[in-house]
């Protein structure tokens, strides 16, 4: 019987790796350990179109916590990467203004409040 280990294995240190990043302050890390861990998301769906997941229950539980705790660790850093902009913002006397987002489109303050209430 094939337990799909290699894949799971490959998730729960891309999820490991990612928590590193992330309490290590590695900002820039980010975009491609989230590439990986997908990548590494995918493998394990295609791998369980094959085998029980039953056999891996204890891992995937595991990997579902892992990815709790970095989604955690990711909010709290978003927070404080907020309260940081606000504040120079705030300094610059701009707060009213908005700021440029990630894909170079004005965010007001609103736009930029309502974007992070739903992540």
């Amino acid at each position: 019987m094939t337990t799909n280990a290699a894949p799971i294995d490959d998730l729960l240190a891309a999820l490991r790796a990612e928590r590193r990043a992330l309490l290590g302050d590695d900002g820039d890390a980010l975009p491609a350990l989230a590439a990986d861990k997908l990548r590494c998301l995918r493998q394990l769906q295609a791998a369980l179109r094959t085998a029980p997941a039953a056999a891996l229950a204890g891992s995937l539980a595991l990997a579902h916590r892992l990815n709790d705790e970095n989604s955690a660790l990711l909010g709290a850093r978003q927070s404080c990467n907020r309260a940081r902009l606000d504040a120079l913002l705030a300094a610059c006397g701009q707060a009213a203004s908005g700021v440029y987002g990630a894909g170079g489109e004005l965010a007001t303050r609103t736009t930029t409040a309502r974007a992070s209430a739903s992540a």
